[in-house]
Parts: C-alpha cells; structure tokens; sequence
C-alpha cells in the first residue's frame, strides 16, 4: 500500500512539473558578421588605437541629443573615431564607434571614401584621363561594395533596397538608383546597412559605408 501511496504521488509531481510554464526566452542578439573584422561592441579608443597604429583616433566630449532614457536621465552622444585606418576588405577607412555616455556602444561604423573632385582634376589633366579617374574610383567602390553584399546576402537574405539620402528629392515610388542605394536587414536586436554612393553629409565624398546598430535611439 505504501508502495502504490508513493508512486501515486510521483506521478502526481510529475503531472505538476510537466504543466508548470517554461521562463519565456528573451530575444536573442544577432552576433556581428564576420565581415566587421576586429571592430566590435568592447572596441574603444584604446583598442582601436592598438590594432590600427596608422590610424588616428580621438574621442569627442559628451554632447547633448535632446532625449533621455526610460528613467528620465539625460542622454548624452560619445564618438570614437579611427581616421586613416587599414582594414581588409575595405582598404583604408574611418571607423566610428557610438554611444551614449554610461551605456555600452550603439552604433559600429565602418567606411570607406574617395573624392573624384580632388583626385581626378590634378593640373594639366586631359578630359581622358579625367574620364579614366571617375571610371577607375568608381570600379574600385564596386570592388570593395559587390563582395559585402554577397556575404550578407548569403547569410542574412536579400534585405531591403532603398534610396540612400541624398539632395533628391525621392520617394518610395521612385526606381532606386543602384550607384546610390543602402540595403538595410532588420534582425533581431542588431540592424545592418550597406551604403554605395554619395556621402549625405558632403557634396562630393563617394563612399562604401557598412553600419551595424543595436540602438535605434541613437542618430546614425
């Protein structure tokens, strides 16, 4: 009877067990691609000045965005930025790494620019050696752009094309310009953006620009 008692109140415990909720899981972060290299989340100003000693690297005071977190406390923007820096595949690059002041970093940026304005109108340079300038700066942009993409793509899926701003004045109707474009995919807890095409900050700067983000908060 003591036997048959006790295998009764096993199964009672089991049943109990069986039915009790499992800890619902948080979303898990999509890990940074490989194609970012060295530079990830613990990067800082000291690392970076480390792995890139051709680079140049400052680090900008605290300056005031406006906007403030869950507690009500003042958000405060802070850049590392890495100048002049050489990292594979891109060639040389500026590397920028964001956040707010007290919160691990937010945005991880990687780009590589040139300038046809300046590199391609020395004194004396015929209109065919000029051509020549923009057709080699712009095959060597694709050079470093097409590969990235593939990886991503094979890894991430096809994303979203869209207009990279620009002083167009485009909207979602408008055909993308492929030569001035930004594929984004949203994954869980990390947004990727690959850029091709103008610099939105200057007025003749082309680049190749890969940003990962973790915060949407934060303007990049």
């Amino acid at each position: 009877m003591h036997r048959s008692l006790w295998l009764l109140v096993l199964t009672l415990l089991c049943a109990c067990h069986a039915r009790a909720p499992r800890p619902a899981a948080g979303p898990a972060q999509t890990p940074l691609p490989e194609v970012f290299g060295p530079i990830g989340w613990n990067t800082t100003a000291d690392s970076l000045r480390a792995r890139f000693p051709e680079a140049q690297v400052t680090e900008t005071e605290p300056r005031d965005t406006g906007w403030k977190d869950e507690d009500g406390r003042e958000l405060r923007a802070v850049e590392v930025l890495a100048t002049d820096a050489h990292l594979e595949p891109f060639g040389t690059v500026d590397i920028r790494v964001m956040r707010f002041e007290g919160h691990p970093p937010a945005v991880l940026v990687i780009q590589r620019s040139d300038n046809p304005q300046v590199e391609c109108y020395p004194p004396g340079a015929t209109q065919e050696q000029i051509d020549a300038c923009w057709l080699r700066l712009g095959q060597e942009r694709r050079a470093v752009y097409e590969p990235l993409a593939a990886r991503l793509g094979a890894r991430f899926g096809p994303g979203r094309l869209g207009h990279l701003e620009s002083e167009a004045e485009l909207t979602d109707e408008d055909p993308v310009d492929l030569e001035q474009s930004e594929r984004t995919w949203e994954l869980p807890g990390l947004d990727l953006r690959l850029a091709l095409g103008l610099d939105p900050r200057y007025h003749a700067t082309r680049m190749v620009r890969l940003v990962a983000s973790r915060d949407r908060r934060y303007p990049y």
